[in-house]
């Protein structure tokens, strides 16, 4: 299968279709393990061991603590 990437603001995104993301086990909260071999891209499920629920009060802590930076890099 050939993809291309999709500009996203100032980022490319890799739009992953239902049906390979239904193959390989993925959610729309799946955590993804990019690892870069022989100029090969690899993305693999990570295993990290948190929960969306851990990871979501991180993140609400960052954002808490880090609101006007974060703001600033948005604009």
């Amino acid at each position: 299968m050939i993809k291309s990437l999709q500009s996203i603001g100032n980022s490319k995104a890799l739009v992953l279709d239902k049906a390979i993301m239904e193959a390989v086990g993925l959610r729309d909260d799946s955590l993804l393990q990019i690892t870069i071999v022989g100029g090969a891209l690899i993305i693999t499920p990570a295993d990290v061991n948190i929960s969306s629920d851990e990871i979501a009060a991180s993140a609400l802590k960052i954002r808490k603590r880090y609101k006007k930076t974060l703001d600033n890099l948005a604009k």
